[in-house]
């Protein structure tokens, strides 16, 4: 599966209606809020990837051609989470969440939503790397 869910995030509806910013950031302050939602991302990924189920073989042969050579399967996409931060997966799945946990105003994000785009793309990048790997594993034994 390619970055095509990563920077089409279902928060930009969050960000149409954005509070004014409470603060300003030093840069080395930035840098360490996006770092940190991404780390906040992989973790989430991480724990996402572990407990994805996968029904037969044939699907994870499908789902690792959509992860590895970016194969367009509607109905693989669909299981596949694109979107940590759509509020579907629950509470800890919003911008708010985010923006909580990192001690910061939903205003304080930029206008594009840098910092929960730091966390999907910790989110995917996680998340796919350890299916791939589990998948490989269980194909293999």
């Amino acid at each position: 599966m390619s970055e095509r869910g990563v920077g089409d995030c279902a928060h930009k509806a969050h960000i149409r209606d954005k509070p004014v910013a409470t603060k300003e950031f030093t840069e080395a302050e930035w840098e360490y809020l996006r770092r940190r939602a991404r780390a906040l991302g992989v973790g989430h990924g991480l724990a996402d990837g572990a407990s994805f189920n996968v029904a037969d073989d044939a699907t994870a042969q499908r789902i690792l051609a959509v992860l590895d050579d970016g194969q367009t399967d509607d109905e693989i996409s669909a299981i596949l989470p694109t979107s940590p931060l759509s509020g579907e997966y629950g509470a800890d799945s919003s911008p708010a969440y985010l923006y909580r946990v990192l001690g910061i105003e939903p205003g304080d994000d930029t206008d594009d939503g840098e910092l929960c785009h730091e966390y999907e793309q910790g989110h995917f990048a996680a998340f796919s790397d350890l299916l791939r790997a589990q998948l490989r594993d269980e194909s293999s034994q």
